[in-house]
């Protein structure tokens, strides 16, 4: 077993850890605040949606990245 001892995975080795997710749940009143001042009516729900979005995204991102480069090598090993 490897131990993994990147500060942005939880601890169990699966996503990210609580305190990244804690700290992007907590800049989301920030951001909103932020967006009214400068005139956007912007609510914590959508931000929260296109974070959420975001993240799934990236995570699709990877899924594809990962699966071409099994490929190719499984190609290349021929």
């Amino acid at each position: 077993m490897t131990t993994n001892n990147k500060w942005y995975t939880s601890s169990t080795g699966s996503g990210l850890s609580l305190t990244i997710k804690g700290l992007l749940v907590g800049i989301v009143p920030i951001i909103v605040g932020l967006a009214r001042v400068y005139g956007y009516d912007l609510t914590e729900n959508e931000l929260l949606n296109f974070i959420d979005v975001g993240f799934q995204a990236v995570s699709i991102s990877l899924v594809f990245v990962g699966l071409l480069r099994k490929l190719y090598i499984k190609l290349e090993n021929r």
